[in-house]
């Protein structure tokens, strides 16, 4: 389950808590045209942490839960400043690769 580590109302560097993508998102809300209660950022970055190594990465068995991590990032209205409005800590279990081989793929014309 994700866990919220971090929420950050306030620019870093001038203390505005006017941030874009939120306030249009506010926007369209307020027309009823949207009802999720979720703050939204103008990226949200996330990934798994692990080594580079392939070969370290093969060590790991299918089915371990494995560190995971999402940082909303949002720009400043009142400065431009880009920064992490939201800082979010999750696991994920680690399961088998998928490859796609050519016969796999649908091409249409």
């Amino acid at each position: 389950m994700s866990e919220i580590v971090g929420k950050f109302s306030k620019c870093p560097c001038c203390g505005s808590e006017r941030r874009f993508v939120q306030e249009l998102a506010d926007e369209v809300k307020a027309k009823g045209w949207m009802n999720i209660l979720l703050n939204f950022c103008a990226l949200f970055i996330n990934g798994v942490v692990k080594d580079d190594d392939p070969a370290i990465e093969r060590k790991i068995p299918i089915g371990s839960i494995v560190p995971a991590y999402g940082i909303g990032v949002d720009v400043c209205l009142d400065c431009g400043c880009i920064y992490a409005a939201e800082l979010v800590r999750d696991k994920v279990k680690k399961t088998l690769p998928i490859k796609l081989n050519q016969s796999m793929i649908i091409k249409r014309n």
